[in-house]
């Protein structure tokens, strides 16, 4: 996985996106994404699970919150997945990983519709 991998679909917006109350905190969590994003992937290539799983958590709980359901439901897999394989992360590489690139590349994705 390279650093910075050009996404792959259409720019995902916030559900929330007309409501003025959460304009600027949408802001902020679109400008997050991309670290979050290579956070989550050096989590992987580093095999730190703990990491990884707490990412996931953390995004599975505030992507919904701004308006972004997809991205909160692909994190909860992507947690369960990871809490699930505890002990046994090697076997499940390519499972992880796939969920890993399917989510990161949702985080790069979103944008604020200007």
């Amino acid at each position: 996985m390279s650093s910075m991998p050009t996404p792959k679909g259409p720019p995902i917006f916030s559900s929330m996106q007309q409501d003025p109350d959460m304009a600027e905190l949408i802001e902020m969590f679109v400008e997050e994404m991309p670290g979050r994003a290579s956070t989550i992937e050096g989590a992987l290539v580093g095999k730190d699970w703990k990491t990884l799983a707490n990412e996931a958590h953390k995004l599975r709980g505030s992507a919904g919150g701004h308006g972004f359901d997809r991205i909160g439901t692909v994190a909860g897999v992507l947690e369960d997945a990871v809490r699930s394989a505890a002990g046994r992360e090697e076997a499940a590489w390519n499972q992880l990983r796939e969920q890993v690139e399917q989510l990161t590349n949702l985080c790069r994705r979103v944008a604020v519709r200007k």
